[in-house]
């Protein structure tokens, strides 16, 4: 076979090649193509180049995801009927009947191939590199009304067969077709000159044209338009919860027109019920995108009436049998995608996976492991179980065990660390928990804290709150769903910009459910935690309790996660737990509540393990004990154990 060759040259830049959908795929110089491919086989290259920045990355971390800035200089129309080959024929010609009245090319000087399937491929190269977003706006105007065109050849990280390689499906190669072949041949008579390449010339001329001006004209007036929101969207998209699609999440910020209002909210409302929300909060959220459009386009919001009547009460409905939408399915969502130049195929997301594929995603996880990290400063935890992004911690304790004590001490650490937590304290009020944080900061006992704030000097005291726990965001509804928890921290990192690293929850139990009975209860909110870890990219802390059965007081060791108050199943969703009991938390051992033990019950990298810490009580600070302190321990863990024997053989038979 004639070896493949272009006959202009090219500047280096990457463009990715797979072998079949399914591939990864690799980045390759474009001239380099040729020399990787085999035309037996399904090879796919980008629409869109990248560039060494990009090359850098996907060396290091094995993936393309993420990347948005790609360009090209190529207008590719994908055409395809699924009714009549003849029919896509048509509209190919209509395609290049337009580029010839709107841009001056003749037909002879553009790419033009069969697909090898049921369609026909378009591509005319410029001299001028555009975004996606601009190369979709500009086919779109050309060709948007054509039957057949295929608006998702836009997305960033679009992929399209090589030329001269083979369908998997119909055996047909892509290949080059002249203008009159593609006006004069049979369908037959493509399909059977693509069946092999015997008669096929395996060469290609790609022309680069200097284009006129007014043809990138509406491409600017686009780009012009879109610029009227693209500063505070780009603000917009740079603080998005990990879970959701830019185009959705611009949605839910009011970026949408008013004569799109109605679909607008019919994808927002599908998406939050989706996303586990109730009717009612997803109501709320609605509304608050339909305030967020009118203000930003000076229009009245959408009527609430309307928004009950017309968007609930369909998504919510029994009956519905919509799900979400989808930008590959919702004409709509899809044509909102490209015109605000966010299109991503939800398709990417549902490629097969071997284990060995994750290894980017874990590379990528490592590199940035100092940033995925979450040091609680409590060092045996952070060396025997250091907590990352992704985990899901219990710490398990009987009332007054001094679990609140160790939640606010790492809160504490990591808010002068610099990580952005919210701290859901359910157990306690506002007012009584702010208490708790003043005499930790302060080690003032109550009535010389009440006389600081009589005298007029609070303020000093708020400056050691502010320093120490500056970074902890405060949410105390008493009873919420998970859902009341998930927006709170979507509304937080939204109005603030700030990227919540960790949600601490005190205590689970505190957690609504719609389930009445205890174990589908608990289940359920199991698994909706577990949901926030994961569509939110951060980790959560939970503070749990034991069941009745497990533990007669809070000075008794706990060593055994099973003993979780709840189902096995809740035991089982924490991928780590810690307990904790004060040893001598006892009326006649008052005086020597100065120690505090925990046990890592549960470590799903690590080993297990028991430490005990030297503790204050006031201020629940938690410390290495010292040498003395070491000794004194020692000497009452003895004591204690004698008076326990002692007792125990007291109340038995003499």
């Amino acid at each position: 076979m004639e070896r493949l060759y272009f006959k202009r040259g090219y500047k280096l830049r990457y463009v990715r090649l797979t072998n079949g959908l399914n591939d990864r795929g690799q980045l390759v110089p474009e001239d380099k193509v040729f020399d990787i491919i085999k035309t037996d086989s399904d090879w796919y290259q980008s629409v869109f180049y990248y560039n060494e920045k990009h090359f850098e990355q996907f060396k290091s971390v094995g993936t393309i995801k993420g990347i948005k800035d790609t360009t090209t200089n190529k207008l590719v129309f994908d055409i395809d009927s699924k009714s009549s080959v003849d029919d896509a024929r048509k509209s190919a010609i209509e395609v290049l009947s337009r580029l010839k009245s709107q841009a001056g090319i003749e037909p002879t000087d553009v790419e033009i191939y069969s697909s090898a399937n049921k369609g026909f491929h378009i591509i005319l190269t410029g001299s001028k590199f555009l975004t996606p977003m601009e190369t979709g706006n500009l086919a779109t105007r050309i060709a948007g009304d054509i039957p057949g065109f295929d608006l998702t050849m836009y997305d960033a990280n679009q992929l399209l067969r090589v030329p001269f390689t083979k369908h998997q499906k119909t055996g047909n190669h892509k290949i080059p077709l002249s203008f009159d072949e593609l006006k004069g041949l049979s369908v037959d008579a493509i399909f059977n000159k693509s069946k092999n390449l015997d008669n096929v010339e395996m060469s290609l001329n790609i022309k680069e044209h200097s284009l006129p001006p007014e043809f990138y004209r509406t491409v600017e007036r686009v780009e012009a338009t879109v610029n009227n929101i693209s500063m505070s969207a780009r603000e917009v998209l740079a603080r998005k919860p990990k879970q959701w699609k830019d185009s959705k999440w611009l949605i839910a910020e009011g970026f949408f027109e008013s004569g799109e209002r109605h679909h607008a909210m019919m994808v927002l409302a599908a998406t939050y019920k989706g996303m586990g929300y109730n009717k009612e909060n997803t109501y709320g959220l609605c509304k608050s995108a339909a305030r967020q459009q009118a203000e930003r386009t000076k229009t009245d919001a959408f009527p609430k009436e309307e928004l009950w009547n017309n968007v609930m009460e369909a998504i919510f409905d029994d009956g519905w049998e919509g799900g979400q939408y989808s930008v590959d399915k919702d004409p709509w969502l899809k044509q909102y995608s490209i015109k605000m130049g966010v299109f991503e195929s939800d398709s990417i997301e549902d490629i097969p996976r071997k284990m060995v594929d994750i290894d980017g995603e874990f590379s990528n996880f490592v590199l940035n492991i100092e940033d995925n990290t979450i040091l609680t400063g409590i060092k045996w935890l952070d060396e025997e179980m250091p907590l990352t992004i992704g985990n899901n911690l219990a710490i398990l304790g009987a009332p007054s065990s001094g679990k609140s004590a160790l939640a606010l001490e790492i809160l504490k650490n990591t808010s002068q660390a610099g990580v952005i937590t919210v701290f859901a304290s359910l157990d306690m009020t506002p007012k009584r928990m702010y208490q708790k944080l003043l005499h930790k900061v302060s080690g003032l006992g109550r009535d010389e804290l009440f006389q600081r704030y009589r005298d007029g000097r609070g303020n000093e005291l708020r400056d050691l709150i502010a320093k120490d726990y500056g970074n902890v965001w405060f949410y105390s509804k008493s009873s919420p769903s998970v859902s009341d928890i998930r927006e709170y921290i979507i509304n937080l990192e939204k109005r603030t910009g700030q990227k919540v690293k960790m949600l601490m929850v005190d205590y689970f139990e505190r957690i609504n459910s719609d389930k009445s009975e205890e174990t589908a209860a608990s289940k359920q909110v199991a698994g909706q935690l577990q949901d926030i870890l994961n569509d939110l990219d951060i980790c959560i802390v939970t503070l749990v309790q034991p069941n009745k059965h497990a533990i007669p007081s809070p000075d008794t060791p706990l060593l055994s996660y099973s003993s979780i108050k709840g189902s096995s199943y809740l035991a089982q969703a924490f991928r780590s737990v810690v307990s904790i009991w004060r040893p001598f938390f006892n009326p006649e051992t008052v005086k020597d509540d100065k120690f505090l033990e925990m046990a890592i019950l549960k470590n799903d990298l690590g080993e297990l393990g028991k430490h005990m810490f030297a503790w204050d009580g006031l201020t629940g600070s938690i410390v290495e004990p010292t040498t003395d302190e070491k000794t004194k321990y020692g000497f009452l863990m003895n004591e204690k154990s004698e008076k326990k024997a002692e007792k125990a053989g007291n109340d038995g038979w003499n």
